[in-house]
């Protein structure tokens, strides 16, 4: 029996979410809209784009045309991401999205070229396991600023 590459991404992206959704109800509800020193991104920013890059990725992995994603602005939040529920939804749904096409994906798929002709179906899934993670961590250096050391996982 060999490793189970689908799986371990699934299970790693799905755990991601987890901690991330813990992380995120962990900050208190004025804190989660605020830009730590006035110009880093705030948790609910990083919430948003966890969602809409997340929808993103799933259609890139269906093959569908890729919408740009650029980096010279970095995504706000709407006001409804300031409902953490709301937020939390989002970023589950576009998540199970992603992962519905992530395991559409034949065995036989998984480093052919996607349409995009950059991705492959296994680069994609580190980016999202990757990407889930990295912001994860940046919620938890905005809960030390805040005072708390708890791990909420």
């Amino acid at each position: 029996m060999g490793f189970d590459v689908k799986a371990f991404f699934t299970s790693q992206i799905t755990l991601g979410v987890t901690r991330f959704e813990n992380d995120l109800r962990a900050i208190p509800v004025e804190a989660r809209g605020k830009s730590p020193g006035g110009i880093a991104r705030s948790p609910n920013d990083l919430a948003f784009e966890l969602a809409t890059g997340n929808r993103e990725f799933a259609r890139r992995m269906r093959g569908e045309e890729a919408i740009p994603m650029g980096h010279d602005e970095m995504p706000r939040a709407t006001t409804e991401f300031g409902d953490v529920d709301h937020a939390v939804a989002e970023l589950k749904a576009a998540t199970e999205e992603f992962l519905k096409a992530w395991s559409a994906v034949p065995e036989g798929g998984l480093e052919k070229t996607l349409a995009d002709g950059k991705l492959t179906p296994l680069g994609l899934a580190t980016i999202v396991n990757r990407h889930i993670h990295y912001h994860d961590a940046q919620l938890n250096y905005v809960q030390t600023l805040l005072g708390d050391s708890e791990i909420h996982w």
